[in-house]
């Protein structure tokens, strides 16, 4: 995720700054959460801020466009040509030897920042939002059925309606295996025949003599 400075260009001609980031699931837009806004870097926006800012004039001294350019075109206004009738333009300074980050400078409420391409393309703006709309509305029904399935209480629902589910298929197993490898009957039991009480006496009378 990589940081970049917003400033946003009002239309009193003041401005504020605020933190915006850049993030996987929308790398083509840089996210503004405190304002809740989004702007695309399709056209590249982003310059590298310098650790040491430039200051070209004075609030009290305005800039003109000849300072800048040094052109040789007459300004009606109090504009000193040097002898060869150019004008000494400010000094363009070196490369940031290091950069403190990444910048950005947009219009307050705008969805494309302000960039270095002279024309822009409407047709592939166009192509673009409505891509950018379908691809935030599945993020966000991804992460809605993410928030759901996070939901403590579906989690102790299914847990309990698993676990009731393991144990009707137990009994159902049980009452199977009972049904086809039940307990077989057993075999009757042997009776002994009981002789009466005067052959029983008639036995041991006869085995006496004997003792």
């Amino acid at each position: 995720m990589s940081q970049v400075r917003i400033t946003y260009w009002l239309a009193d001609g003041r401005y504020r700054r605020k933190r915006g980031k850049i993030t996987g699931e929308l790398p083509r837009h840089l996210l503004n959460g405190v304002d809740r806004q989004a702007h695309s870097l399709s056209e590249n926006p982003i310059y590298i801020q310098s650790e040491d800012p430039l200051y070209l004039k004075t609030p009290a001294q305005r800039l003109r466009w000849l300072d800048l350019t040094g052109n040789m075109e007459t300004d009606p206004g109090d504009v000193s040509f040097e002898e060869n009738g150019w004008v000494t333009p400010v000094p363009v300074p070196p490369p940031p030897a290091k950069g403190e980050g990444l910048a950005v400078l947009v219009e307050e409420g705008a969805i494309y920042p302000v960039s270095c391409l002279p024309f822009s393309d409407l047709e592939a703006r166009q192509k673009e939002q409505a891509d950018t709309h379908a691809e935030a509305y599945a993020l966000a029904a991804a992460r809605e059925a993410r928030s759901g399935s996070d939901n403590g209480l579906m989690k102790a629902a299914m847990v309990i309606l698993l676990g009731v589910a393991v144990v009707l298929v137990i009994v159902i197993a049980i009452v199977a295996l009972q049904s086809r490898f039940g307990e077989q009957p057993l075999p009757p039991v042997p009776t002994v025949p009981v002789e009466d009480a005067t052959g029983a006496k008639n036995t041991i009378d006869g085995v006496n003599p004997w003792l």
